[in-house]
């Protein structure tokens, strides 16, 4: 094996040299469309070698290692970087026309997968909302949970815009919304270790802290390229370790069936009353002190959630 992986080396290396070479000599004398034509005749060589030679080879059998988590990164990072591209070229009214059918696909391969065994309607335990409210503790971790959408609504709504503002291409933006996405993706590999070793309130303090300095910085220093980097490396903690916190809270705060109704309470008031709710704020803010002043907004709310949570919230708290 290692005499055959030297062979190939050495064609690799012969080609690196030789290929620069010929192309200067094509490009002299002949034409630079020779550059790509020879390629032509050259790939064509090559498949009737292989077709003569590898056909009837052995093939290994054994199982194939897939890369998912580097598929999917890779995935991401093409994509933002394509619409980047495409749309600093088209601009970005042809937005819609691009992501409806995108939405469309998505919605198809929701209805075409197939989710398992539904729930029967016994299977579910039910209360109304003011007694899941009443359960111990669990007002304080919505309210924090909802501070801390509230504090993303600038970033979700105005980021790019104040990325343009501040002088940043269509390509770059892409390029940040795809740090962004890979640095959660990253963080939930790792997110039931350090909620294992440190626990969810913990975590829950610790990202809203994060989220604070990062809003904070987003607004004082665009310009700063590397901030703006460790800005969006922070989304692993303000969104992947956040949400996978509060996935173990509401386990907690509700055990066993009603484990349903503690999501519902959570994304209904946490995250979509919250969502809105920062929507709104950040359209206020922004129309009164542009990115400043939303970031800002967003930076009080994030710290509002830490303080809050650092009050209300014990460690060592069985819920």
């Amino acid at each position: 094996r290692g005499r055959y992986q030297g062979y190939f080396s050495s064609m690799y290396a012969v080609a690196s040299v030789a290929g620069p070479v010929l192309g200067g000599y094509m490009t002299e004398y002949l034409s630079w469309r020779w550059v790509f034509l020879i390629n032509l005749p050259l790939g064509l060589g090559a498949w009737l070698v292989a077709n003569r030679t590898l056909v009837g080879l052995p093939i290994p059998q054994r199982k194939p290692v897939i890369d998912y988590l580097g598929t999917l990164l890779m995935i991401i990072g093409l994509t933002a970087l394509l619409l980047g591209s495409l749309f600093e070229r088209i601009g970005i009214a042809w937005l819609p026309a691009v992501m409806l059918p995108m939405f469309g696909l998505l919605a198809l391969c929701a209805w075409l997968n197939d989710y398992g065994p539904g729930l029967h309607a016994g299977d579910v335990a039910r209360e109304s909302l003011l007694a899941g409210l009443r359960r111990p503790g669990v007002v304080a971790f919505i309210a924090a949970a909802f501070l801390m959408q509230v504090a993303h609504g600038p970033y979700y709504v105005f980021f790019s815009l104040f990325l343009e503002d501040n002088g940043y291409r269509a390509s770059a933006l892409g390029g940040f919304w795809a740090i962004g996405v890979a640095a959660e993706i990253v963080m939930f590999w790792f997110a039931a270790r350090l909620l294992a070793r440190f626990g969810g309130v913990r975590l829950i303090r610790l990202c809203l802290m994060v989220a604070a300095l990062r809003f904070a910085v987003t607004g004082l220093l665009p310009q700063s390229l590397p901030m703006m980097l460790l800005a969006q490396l922070s989304h692993a903690f303000t969104f992947g370790l956040f949400h996978a916190a509060c996935m173990q809270r509401i386990a907690r705060l509700f055990p066993g069936r009603l484990l349903g109704q503690g999501q519902g309470l959570l994304y209904g008031l946490g995250s979509g009353v919250g969502g809105v709710a920062g929507s709104l704020i950040a359209g206020w803010a922004w129309s009164h002190g542009g990115g400043l002043l939303a970031f800002s907004v967003a930076a009080v709310a994030a710290a509002l959630g830490a303080a809050l949570a650092f009050a209300t919230m014990r460690p060592g708290d069985p819920a």
